[in-house]
């Protein structure tokens, strides 16, 4: 074999080996930005969620006195669109509550319930 030939035949051997290392890595970083592309739906679909929670603590928990009619409204709104059965059931659940006991019981039930959603 001539020097040319073992020259070329070394190139073609290294092309190859980087095409399959270049291949491999290709195929793990494809990986990854699935697994954030799935972590950013997920963050995304928390996003209601979280900004419903922080209304009802900000508007009703920290309330000092009657909560409005228009916050009441916003609130029926956010956990409307969250598209959740059993978040719109307790939080009916709340607001037709009886006696302040009830109530009590009830927004413990929520915020429970909100808490269950952020974290799955």
């Amino acid at each position: 074999m001539t020097k040319q030939k073992l020259v070329a035949i070394v190139i073609v051997l290294l092309l190859i080996c980087s095409n399959i290392f270049f291949a491999f890595k290709l195929n793990e970083e494809k990986r990854v930005s699935e697994q954030l592309r799935a972590d950013l739906l997920a963050a995304d679909a928390e996003l209601p969620i979280i900004e419903f929670n922080q209304l009802f603590v900000d508007k009703v928990l920290r309330a000092e006195g009657e909560v409005s009619f228009e916050t009441r409204l916003e609130l029926e709104n956010k956990v409307r669109d969250l598209n959740d059965a059993e978040m719109l059931e307790q939080w009916n659940r709340f607001v037709n509550a009886s006696d302040e006991a009830e109530a009590q019981s009830e927004v413990k039930e929520l915020l429970s319930l909100l808490a269950q959603r952020m974290n799955d």
